[in-house]
C-alpha cells in the first residue's frame, strides 16, 4: 500500500518517524477479524508532545516517575485506530517493513520521517577537539538502520555504525 494513496491518512511523516523509534504500538484482533491499532508515544521531551497534542487536538498525560532517588517528569499521546489505520502494521513491534513504507514517501516526507527517527531517539555530538558534528540514533531494528543509511547516503553524509554490546539499542 502507498502511504499517498490512502485517502485516510491522518498522521504525518514526522509523527510515524517517532513512533516508529520511540512509540509503543498494540495490534488488537477482533473474533470477527477485525484488526485495529493504538499507539502510545511518551517522552521526557514535553515540548514534542506539547506540539503533536495541539496539532491532533489530542489530551496531554503527564506522570512523575522516580528513578534513581530522582524525580522524572514524562508526557504521553494516545493515537487511536482511527489516527494510525493501516500504517499501524508497520509501528508494531519489531517495525515490520518499515523500510518499505519509507521507499513509499517523497523526498520531503523521507526527511520528515527521519527527523522524527532522530527527534525520538537521536543525539547530538559535539567534539571540540576535532572540530567536528556529529549525531547518532539508539536502534535496534534493522529497517530504521537501513533507512538512516539510506538517508545519509542521499545526502552525502557520512555515516559510522557500531554494535552496542550494553544491549541497549
Amino acid at each position: 500500500m502507498n502511504y499517498y494513496m490512502d485517502n485516510n491518512k491522518k498522521l504525518d511523516a514526522y509523527t510515524i518517524g517517532l513512533l516508529a523509534s520511540d512509540g509503543h504500538t498494540t495490534k488488537y484482533v477482533s473474533l470477527n477479524g477485525s484488526v485495529n491499532y493504538h499507539s502510545q508515544l511518551e517522552v521526557a521531551e514535553e515540548q514534542i508532545i506539547n506540539d503533536l497534542c495541539l496539532k491532533y487536538d489530542k489530551k496531554v498525560f503527564h506522570r512523575e516517575r522516580v528513578i534513581k532517588d530522582k524525580v522524572r517528569h514524562f508526557w504521553r499521546i494516545t493515537f487511536n485506530n482511527d489516527d494510525i489505520g493501516w500504517c499501524g502494521e508497520y509501528l508494531i513491534k519489531g517495525r515490520p517493513n518499515i523500510f518499505d513504507f519509507y521507499n513509499s514517501l517523497t523526498e520531503f516526507d523521507k526527511s520528515e520521517f527521519v527527523r522524527g527517527v532522530f527527534d525520538g531517539d537521536g543525539t547530538i555530538v559535539i567534539n571540540k577537539t576535532r572540530h567536528t558534528v556529529g549525531f547518532s540514533v539508539n536502534s535496534k531494528q534493522e529497517d530504521i538502520r537501513k533507512i538512516l543509511l539510506d538517508f545519509a547516503n542521499r545526502y552525502n553524509l557520512k555515516i559510522s555504525e557500531y554494535f552496542d554490546k550494553r544491549g541497549s539499542g
